[in-house]
């Protein structure tokens, strides 16, 4: 079994001298790596199709926000648009769109709690900058 890696890292922004952890990913997957992985365990789908599969989602997704709803897929994560903006009165004109719309993708609570309950954490030794 693999472990989440992570290593202290001094943390700027406090006053008091502390440090944050830092997780140092094993691996970045796209959509390739996940579609070989999804089709290694389901014989009866290729890496092609589960690719395909992954990307048409993604753009169902995008066009379901766009449309403004919310994303909710039990179990796995909610997506919804969220409005970053400070108007001075509520008839003041909003900035543009490409200011203020931002995304938050949030994990549920079943999704947390399995990788919580199954992943073990590993430190690693600080990087020394010369």
């Amino acid at each position: 079994m693999s472990t989440v890696k992570w290593r202290p890292e001094p943390n700027a922004i406090t006053t008091l001298s502390s440090c944050k952890a830092r997780h140092i990913p094993n691996d970045t997957l796209g959509y390739d790596e996940l579609a070989k992985a999804v089709a290694k365990r389901n014989a009866l789908w290729s890496a092609g199709l589960v690719k395909s599969v992954l990307e048409e989602t993604r753009e169902k997704i995008k066009e379901q926000l766009i449309n403004g709803n919310k994303i909710n897929l039990e179990h796995f994560f909610t997506a919804v648009i969220s409005l970053t903006v400070r108007l001075e009165s509520p008839d003041s004109p909003m900035p543009p769109d490409s200011e203020v719309i931002k995304l938050l993708l949030t994990a549920t609570k079943n999704l947390l709690d399995d990788v919580r309950a199954e992943a073990q954490l590993e430190r690693i030794q600080p990087e020394n900058k010369v």
